[in-house]
């Protein structure tokens, strides 16, 4: 049921994938000597009914440029248009956005000592969107040609009127702050972990856990002397308490192992974004809501939900051989 519903999730998701709502044109740039400066253009189409944020919006995530390499380049300044400034309900705050198409100019540096001819500019943008409801994390890497040309005369920019340099929201004290690291994340990882114990589809589990391994450790001692008159059959199905923990540190491991490559491979599959997208699809979620009514309704006991009987044969066999493969 697990492996029917997971394939689902991922299909419904796979069409969302890549979707990041916004379509960016990165134009040529002009020519421009060692030393001198010359304006990019970039315009993004924001998708009917979204919208992008701005260069220099204090909530969402503002939409940042980076150009290299830095061996042609050596400094960036973002210009845009006036942004449309109005509350926005998905940070509770006010935000600076753009609908629609909007063309970014960007201010490039060349360095002094560029090498003359042509050069590869490459530029990676981080940005957002945001519907209504539902709010998407972006990125673009594109690449346009710029001829470094020692001969051609250094020349004023024309910025358009309207245009300003967007300036960067200042950092809070919270996004200053330095990342805790490993041990605080593995501790909160860990404490959370610890509190799902208590949830009601978890804790009913844990005496019908604990009493699989005390029966395996302690259980068989006199079946074995039943069978064949024997001394020692029956401690094939128990063993001591160091083979008990062994196969408790097995059962742990595969759990981590199973769901762990679940994520991996939804990861893998549909990017972060499409993960992401998937979460906040009202289809899946309302797949998930009816599959959740339809198990409550069977422990309530309008319908039964049984496992195929030779399919469930046939993992009591592998469990009553017991091993590792048994507790897995």
């Amino acid at each position: 049921m697990r492996s029917v519903a997971f394939l689902l999730l991922a299909a419904a998701g796979a069409s969302a994938q890549g979707q990041q709502h916004v379509a960016w044109t990165f134009e040529p740039v002009p020519t421009a000597p060692p030393g001198g400066k010359v304006l990019a253009r970039l315009t993004a189409n924001v998708e009917a009914g979204w919208h992008l944020y701005s260069a220099s919006s204090a909530a969402g995530i503002p939409t940042s440029f980076k150009v290299g390499p830095g061996s042609v380049v050596e400094l960036v300044r973002v210009l845009q248009p006036k942004p449309i400034k109005a509350f926005d309900a998905n940070f509770n705050s006010d935000t600076e956005t753009f609908e629609g198409p909007v063309t970014f100019l960007l201010s490039l540096a060349v360095a002094k000592d560029a090498p003359a001819g042509p050069a590869e500019l490459s530029v990676s943008i981080r940005y957002q969107t945001c519907n209504a409801t539902t709010c998407v994390p972006g990125r673009f890497a594109g690449a346009a040609k710029l001829n470094v040309d020692a001969g051609a005369s250094a020349t004023a920019l024309a910025i358009p009127a309207g245009y300003a340099e967007a300036t960067p929201p200042a950092a809070s004290p919270e996004a200053a702050a330095p990342p805790s690291g490993w041990g605080a994340f593995l501790a909160v990882a860990f404490g959370f972990g610890l509190a799902s114990i208590f949830t009601p589809c978890v804790f009913p589990m844990i005496p019908i856990t604990m009493s699989y391994f005390l029966n395996r450790q302690g259980g068989g001692k006199g079946d074995g002397l039943a069978q064949d008159g024997g001394k020692g059959d029956g401690l094939a199905q128990g063993g001591g308490k160091g083979d008990g923990l062994a196969q408790a540190v097995v059962f742990c491991l595969g759990i981590i192992v199973l769901f762990s490559g679940l994520g991996l491979a939804a990861t893998a599959l549909l990017g972060p974004v499409g993960v992401k997208q998937l979460g906040s699809n009202p289809w899946v979620n309302g797949f998930i809501a009816a599959l959740f009514v339809a198990f409550g309704l069977s422990l309530l006991g309008a319908f039964e939900i049984t496992i195929p009987s030779p399919v469930l044969t046939r993992l009591n066999k592998s469990a009553d051989r017991g091993g590792f493969a048994g507790t897995l």
